[in-house]
């Protein structure tokens, strides 16, 4: 079975977060749907782009000065390996995470950062 290639990926995620200078860790939920675009297949191998954004919930002001309600504009790329019924995969991100000012310009404070993530992939349906 090839690595798909065009897929629309929906992730829900609970996310442990620290930003520079903030109070340590606050948890949050949120759900980003990707567009994930192959830029080469082999069938086992295969390296990608991929666009996403979404909505985050957290438990308090993130960051600091913000709001609980977030939003996340995300890309990044990454490469994938095909193993039996999963699959590997070690991308890089850059996110934005802000409110977009749904409270006022003077309670959003917004935060960019990147990030490396390797995980597994399993198919939902087959």
């Amino acid at each position: 079975m090839k690595c798909p290639t065009n897929t629309v990926i929906n992730g829900l995620g609970i996310l442990d977060r620290t930003a520079a200078g903030s109070r340590s860790g606050n948890l949050g939920i949120g759900i980003t749907p990707y567009f994930r675009y192959s830029l080469f297949n082999s069938g086992v191998h295969s390296a990608f782009f991929e666009v996403g954004i979404g909505g985050i919930y957290y438990l308090r002001d993130y960051p600091d000065g913000g709001s609980h309600l977030n939003f996340s504009r995300q890309f990044g790329a990454g490469f994938r390996k095909r193993l039996r019924a999963r699959t590997l995969f070690v991308a890089t991100r850059w996110f934005h995470t802000s409110n977009q000012n749904l409270y006022g310009k003077d309670r959003n404070p917004g935060l960019n950062a990147a990030g490396v993530f390797i995980g597994m992939e399993r198919r939902a349906m087959p």
